[in-house]
C-alpha cells in the first residue's frame, strides 16, 4: 500500500492539523459572534484536539523514561501557567482597547473558564485522570477507569455549567489513547479496506442524527460524530498526493456541497470536517505550505485562547463585516505570536526548574 501514507500523526503533520482545526473553530465562533450561519463544527474540531492529546500522552508514557515523575508539574501546572500568561496579556490588551481598566476587572471572560475556553478546564481534568490511570497496570482496567472517570467529569461539568459542550467531544481523548496502543493494527486494517471504509465512515459522519431528548442519548450520538471526525480526518490524511490526489479533492467537494445545500447547523458538522480534512491533507504534503501552517499550529493554544476576545475588540471600533474579520485575524495572529514567544521563554525556564528539582529529589533518595 505504497499509495497510502503512514505518517499522518507525525509531529510536524499534527501541527498543520491543529491549525486547520483552529480555522474551523474560528469560523464557527465568528458565526456565533457576528450572527451569520456557519457549520456547527466547533465540537468536532475540538474532538481532534482531544484525540491528539490522548495520542500524545500515550506516546510519551511509552517512549519517555520517567515521564510521569514530572507529569503534574509539566502538564497540569504547565498548562495552567500557559493559560494565565495568555489571559494576562489578553487583559492588558482589553484595557488598552477599551481605554479602561474597570472592564478588565469586571470582564469574567478573562478570568474564568467560559463558552470558549471550557476546553482548557476539561483537558486539565483529563490530564489528572490520565495521571491516576498510569498507576493501573492492567490495560483494560486502565481504559475502563479512564472512560468511567471521563463520563463522570463530563456530566458533572455539564450539570454545573449548564453547557453541553463538556460532553460533546471528550470521548476522542480516550480514542487517541487506544489509537496509539494499537496504531500498527489500525493502520494495517485501514490500508487493507481503505476505500470502502472511507466511504462508510464518511456516510456515518455526514448523517445528521442529532437527538437531544436527553443528555444521555445526545452523548451517544455526538460521541459517534466526534469519533468519526477523528477517523475520517486521519484516513483522508493517509492519501498520498502523488498517487491518490483525488481523495482530498473529492472530500473537499463533498464537504462544500453539503454545506452549500444544507445551510443550517444540523448535519453540516461532518461536511465541515471533510472540507478541513481534505485541505489538511493537501497543505501538509506541500512543503512550503506545510512549513507555514506548522508555524501557526505551534501557536494553537494561544490562537485558541485569543481569537474570540479579538471579536470584542474589533467590534468596538469597526462596523464593516469584512474589515472586522480581517482585523480580527491579523490581530489574533500578531498577539498570539507575542504570547507564544513570551510563554515559550517562561515555560522553558519553568520546565528546566522542574527537571532540576526532580533530579535533586532523586539524588537524595
Amino acid at each position: 500500500m505504497e499509495r497510502l501514507r503512514k505518517d499522518p500523526l507525525d509531529y510536524k503533520n499534527t501541527l498543520v492539523l491543529r491549525l486547520m482545526m483552529l480555522v474551523g473553530i474560528y469560523i464557527f465562533h465568528a458565526g456565533t459572534f457576528f450572527h451569520f450561519m456557519t457549520p456547527d463544527c466547533g465540537h468536532t474540531c475540538v474532538a481532534v484536539f482531544f484525540f491528539l492529546s490522548g495520542f500524545g500522552l500515550e506516546y510519551s508514557l511509552t517512549n519517555k523514561k520517567g515521564y510521569m515523575r514530572t507529569f503534574l508539574q509539566k502538564r497540569v501546572l504547565g498548562l495552567l501557567l500557559q493559560y494565565w500568561i495568555v489571559m494576562i496579556l489578553c487583559a492588558v490588551m482589553t484595557g488598552i482597547v477599551y481605554l479602561s481598566w474597570d472592564i478588565v476587572h469586571n470582564d469574567a471572560n478573562l478570568w474564568v473558564f467560559n463558552y470558549v475556553n471550557w476546553y482548557i478546564l476539561e483537558l486539565l481534568t483529563f490530564y489528572v485522570i490520565y495521571f491516576i490511570s498510569a498507576m493501573i497496570t492492567k490495560n483494560l482496567t486502565r481504559l475502563a477507569f479512564i472512560l468511567v472517570a471521563m463520563i463522570v467529569v463530563m456530566y458533572a461539568f455539564t450539570d454545573n455549567y449548564m453547557m453541553d459542550l463538556y460532553y460533546k467531544s471528550g470521548i476522542a481523548f480516550l480514542l487517541g489513547i487506544i489509537w496509539y496502543q494499537n496504531e500498527e493494527k489500525i493502520q494495517t486494517f485501514l490500508e487493507r479496506l481503505y476505500v470502502p471504509l472511507l466511504i462508510a465512515f464518511t456516510l456515518i459522519l455526514l448523517f445528521p442524527y442529532r437527538i437531544k431528548e436527553t443528555p444521555e442519548i445526545d452523548f451517544l450520538f455526538v460521541s459517534v460524530t466526534s469519533i468519526m471526525s477523528c477517523v475520517v480526518t486521519y484516513m483522508v490524511m493517509m492519501a498520498d498526493l502523488k498517487h491518490r490526489w483525488f481523495i482530498p479533492i473529492i472530500t473537499i467537494i463533498i464537504g462544500c456541497t453539503f454545506i452549500w445545500y444544507e445551510p443550517g447547523p444540523m448535519g453540516t458538522e461532518g461536511a465541515a470536517m471533510l472540507l478541513l480534512a481534505g485541505a489538511t491533507c493537501i497543505i501538509y504534503q506541500i512543503p512550503l505550505l506545510g512549513r507555514i501552517a506548522a508555524l501557526g499550529g505551534a501557536m494553537s493554544l494561544e490562537l485558541f485562547l485569543l481569537h474570540f476576545q479579538t471579536f470584542h475588540w474589533v467590534a468596538r471600533y469597526f462596523d464593516d463585516f469584512e474589515v472586522m474579520i480581517s482585523v480580527s485575524i491579523v490581530s489574533t495572529v500578531i498577539i498570539a505570536a507575542i504570547a507564544h514567544t513570551v510563554s515559550g521563554r517562561i515555560m522553558a525556564s519553568y520546565n528546566k526548574g522542574v527537571d532540576g528539582l526532580s533530579a535533586a529529589s532523586r539524588a537524595e533518595l
